[in-house]
């Protein structure tokens, strides 16, 4: 009976440190998405060189091909982001005369 009082009691504790470490983490998603909120009015205080930090910061990396570019930012999964066709500087040459 005092086996099966100590193991009941041993789960109870560990529920209980379960339920804090979850309620941690609300509070701590909650203060994350106030902060995101507000991340375009802090972008638009920081210098250039503090925006500059910034994306050193949160781009993990990004690689570039003739058809497109591939960005991996911190947390997120990779996108691909097509670019745009270049002219070729003879082509435009040939247009301006």
């Amino acid at each position: 009976m005092l086996a099966q009082k100590k193991e009941l009691q041993d789960r109870l504790d560990t529920l209980e440190e379960e339920l804090t470490q979850e309620q941690n983490l609300e509070v701590t998603l909650a203060q994350v998405r106030k902060v995101l909120d507000e991340f375009p009015m802090v972008w638009d205080s920081l210098e250039q060189e503090e925006q500059r930090e910034v994306l050193c910061l949160l781009v993990e990396e990004l690689k570039v091909h003739k058809t497109h570019a591939q960005l991996k930012l911190l947390f997120l999964e990779p996108i691909s982001i097509p670019l745009g066709r270049r002219v070729p500087a003879k082509l435009l040459a040939k247009n301006d005369s």
